[in-house]
């Protein structure tokens, strides 16, 4: 809600013509804000912190076809991986709001014409735009390995880290076709939203 706030106030369209400016900012409010229910109310309540160690922890015994008693592994791994996932979840949320702040003020600095940014050299708004783009890639590339980190092994947070950001950097092509197929996976439901 905040990020979608953001955009609307930063982008000036809130003040002209009633609060959303016209129809078509409108629409995109509305739309953004299913978004926002959908995938950040929904899943976040079983998939973060202590919650998400669990699933990994579940996860990852099936996929090694390890014997799993569901609750009992879910609740045990949770419990025991608590601190560290409360630490990630928080460390993960701040650096997901800075990465949506950057990106609000980017698209205002960037479609300001006439304002003092309009002075702004093209070449400058790419760069940017392009360390934004690694920025997201990245961090959401190095989330594919944290949890699973998390619950395998006993690991500081700064290590943690550390080799999220190695594999993420390692293995870039095939992480980027993972995270291209669960943007897919999570973008396919917003099709069935009349208007879009």
């Amino acid at each position: 809600v905040l990020f979608t706030a953001l955009m609307f106030t930063l982008s000036g369209t809130a003040d002209t013509e009633g609060w959303f400016g016209n129809a078509a900012n409108a629409d995109i409010f509305y739309i953004s804000m299913v978004f926002i229910v959908v995938v950040f109310t929904s899943i976040p309540i079983f998939s973060v912190g202590p919650f998400q160690a669990g699933f990994t922890y579940l996860l990852k015994s099936f996929v090694k076809e390890e014997p799993v008693f569901l609750w009992t592994d879910f609740t045990t791994k949770s419990r025991s991986n608590k601190k560290l996932s409360i630490k990630v979840s928080i460390i993960n949320g701040l650096i997901g709001f800075l990465l949506m702040l950057d990106t609000v003020v980017y698209l205002r600095i960037s479609s300001d014409t006439t304002g003092i940014f309009s002075q702004v050299p093209g070449i400058l708004l790419f760069v940017a735009a392009i360390f934004l783009i690694f920025g997201f890639t990245l961090f959401f590339m190095m989330n594919i390995f944290i949890y699973p980190m998390v619950v395998t092994f006993k690991i500081t947070i700064k290590q943690l880290y550390k080799n999220a950001f190695i594999f993420a950097l390692i293995r870039w092509f095939p992480n980027l076709l993972l995270l291209l197929a669960e943007i897919a996976l999570i973008a396919l439901p917003l099709l069935v939203i009349p208007g879009i």
